[in-house]
Parts: C-alpha cells; structure tokens; sequence
C-alpha cells in the first residue's frame, strides 16, 4: 500500500500514518483546510465478514482522529458494487450494475459518516465507468471509488474512470477532479524571550563585576605607567654617571 504524489504536494504532507498493508493515510497543507487523504484496499468477496467490518471501523477509527473540518478524501479498491440509481445523498444515479450486501455495507457506512461517493454522481458512458473486468472480460464491475464529505461536495469537479491507461493492472484508473488551494509550508522562527525579573535579580551582581574589572584594569594601567616612569629614571641615572665631561678630553 503506497501513495504516489508530485513534488507540488509532497513539499506540503505534514503527516503520514501506515495504518496497515491495506490502510494509509496521508495529511496535507491546504487552504482554507487541510486535505486529509485515505488509501483503502478492501478484503476480497472471499474474506470472512468479520474481516471486512474491522476494516471499516479502522477507517472510521482514522477519521475521527483527524479535525472535523479536513477535506477529507477516502479512495481504492472497495471490491463492493453500489448498483446503478439514486441513494440518497451518498449514491447517484450513474454507478453500474446491481448493488451487491459488499455494496450495502458501503452505503451505510458512506450514510453514517455523510460522505459521497463521487464516481456515481457524474453521467458518463458505461465503459467509462466500471473499474475492473473479469478475466476474459466475462463481466465488467464498478467496485473502485472515490468518497469525500457531504459539505464539500460542490470541490468535486468530475469524477470517472479511465480505461485502457497502461497502468499493468486488471483494474481501470479512477479519478477526480477536485478544487483546492495549496498552503505553502513555512517555518515558524521561535523568538528567544527574556526573563525582565531574572534580569533584575542578576542586575546588582552583574554591575558589581563590571565596576571591580574596571577598578583592576585602571590600577593595572597606572601600575603599568609607573613602571615606565621608574624604568626611564634609572636609565637616566646610569647614562648620567657614566658621561661626566672634563676640558681637553681628559678624564679624572
């Protein structure tokens, strides 16, 4: 289970979950909410019942985590069929086939949880509707879909599937086309903020110690300057004994 997105959104996911080998979800930056993205692949028609409901309540379990505002976007392989016709608010009227109990249990949960499922709601022609086709193309079946929220159903554009992409899969590309603003990603700088009554405490010591240098680096210059003084003085006294002149050049 994998998701594969271009750099545009890759530069802004700001979470990953790998919720297990048939579940995962994927958060990323966006105005005016974030996009939250589920990647599903649900058991086979083989699996036992009890399989396919924990299934379910993982991905609620994963919706509810997440703010109540996301755009949330739930997508894959549900090996169900939802059937031609109108359901309500969740199903429309171009889906394929004869809803199958796989199918209904998806309608309840898309109707507990308000979410559309979009690739039903679009008029196309029926080969641009089912997803997968069994082997020697006996039977052709929608059971790949794409759901988002009741509140932001008006963002879905368009919704269909794309047989013949060279993808090396017996299932067909399913894809929306969906409104949404990006949100560039920066990074917060964290301001160092001052403790002022620290500050106080410290002012008294830190003053001390500036006036005790400043005493020590003036008694050690007039140290250094009397030094000088004393060094040139003893200099003169000696040059002052050895240079005493008498007339016609002779010494005492």
């Amino acid at each position: 289970m994998a998701v594969i997105l271009d750099e545009m959104f890759s530069d802004r996911v700001t979470k990953i979950v790998q919720y297990s080998d048939r579940l995962i979800l994927l958060r990323i930056k966006a105005e005016p909410v974030d996009l939250v993205i589920i990647q599903v692949y649900m058991p086979t028609s083989e699996a036992e019942e009890e399989e396919i409901e924990l299934m379910y309540e993982q991905i609620e379990e994963l919706i509810q985590k997440e703010k109540a505002t996301d755009q949330v976007i739930i997508l894959g392989d549900w090996n169900a069929v939802v059937g031609e016709g109108r359901d309500g608010n969740e199903i429309g009227e171009f889906g394929l086939g004869k809803r199958n109990e796989r199918g209904q249990e998806l309608v309840n949960f898309c109707k507990r949880l308000k979410l559309v499922v979009t690739n039903t709601w679009y008029r196309h022609e029926r080969r641009r509707r089912y997803t997968w086709k069994k082997p020697g193309d006996t039977g052709r079946y929608q059971l790949d879909y794409i759901l988002i929220k009741h509140r932001y159903r008006n963002s879905v554009k368009n919704s269909r599937a794309y047989p013949g992409a060279d993808v090396n899969s017996d299932h067909n590309l399913v894809m929306a086309k969906i409104e949404l603003k990006l949100k560039k990603i920066t990074k917060s700088v964290i301001k160092k903020k001052w403790c002022i009554k620290e500050l106080e405490k410290q002012k008294g010591k830190f003053q001390r110690t500036i006036e005790g240098e400043l005493l020590k680096q003036k008694s050690d210059e007039h140290k250094g300057v009397q030094r000088r003084v004393e060094k040139v003085e003893r200099s003169n006294h000696r040059r002052s004994k050895r240079s005493l002149w008498v007339p016609n050049g002779k010494n005492c």
